[in-house]
């Protein structure tokens, strides 16, 4: 082998190994959105229009606070600000 093959293999090796810091905080960072988002959406919303309680199935949604999210009910069709019900527990 050359040295210049073994200077570029010494540096992807170098580049790599500092990368995987990176890489490795964005997929932690990812799961634990994933797993937030699956939790919340597990409990019913309430459309405020017509009173409509239902799950969402929508791949974005888009929280507006821990109890809130902007939704479109499947029941009138609008999109609405939908909190959780009072008698949830």
């Amino acid at each position: 082998m050359s040295d210049e093959m073994i200077l570029k293999i010494v540096l992807g090796a170098i580049i790599l190994l500092a990368a995987i810091p990176s890489i490795a905080w964005r997929i932690h960072l990812r799961l634990r959105f994933s797993k937030a988002v699956s939790d919340s959406v597990s409990k019913p919303f309430v459309c405020p229009r017509c009173g409509f309680r239902f799950f969402t199935k929508q791949k974005f949604i888009y929280f507006i606070g821990k109890d809130k999210a902007f939704l479109k009910c499947p029941s009138c069709g609008k999109r609405h600000v939908c909190g959780r019900p009072y008698d949830i527990n």
